[in-house]
């Protein structure tokens, strides 16, 4: 497929599966990470290793999400993004990919989760730690933290 024409797929199939069920039928079932959850995160439990790097992009995500910086937004991700939505598990491979998603993407239930998000009430497991119990799912991978998932639901 052209690099211009799985973009507009993604985008038109992920309008699609957010406001019309029958032209988008579910894909799979729910992402992992809420698998083995615990109270009380530690960092280290969700293969988080810096301590500070987190903090950084901790507050560095929410500001960008409260400023609607969508490009700063997508900086934060990893690449594929799993975006979930009632009607299936969908893949974004790239930030190009996602930009035009991003307002889909980052929907109010998203932003509430994000902004409303204590640092000392964390949830986390193997996978990663959560923003608003399961909204958002942030890791480490190599020396970048970033999101992988987004639960639209």
């Amino acid at each position: 497929m052209s690099g211009g024409v799985r973009p507009l797929l993604v985008m038109a199939g992920l309008c699609v599966a957010l406001g019309v069920p029958e032209a988008f039928a579910a894909k799979g079932t729910a992402p992992t990470p809420h698998a083995k959850v615990s109270s009380g995160c530690v960092l280290s439990d969700a293969g988080i290793q810096d301590q500070k790097g987190f903090e950084t992009f901790f507050f560095g995500f929410k500001k960008a999400v409260k400023e609607n910086d969508f490009n700063q937004i997508s900086e934060y991700a990893f690449y594929p993004l799993r975006i979930t939505s009632r009607f299936g598990i969908h893949t974004i491979a790239s930030k190009a990919e996602l930009m035009p998603l991003i307002r889909i993407a980052m929907n109010e239930k998203v932003k509430k989760a994000v902004e409303s998000q204590s640092i000392s009430r964390l949830t986390c497991n193997d996978e990663g730690v959560s923003f608003g119990q399961g909204r958002v799912w942030v890791a480490q991978r190599g020396k970048k933290i970033g999101v992988f998932a987004i639960e639209l639901n």
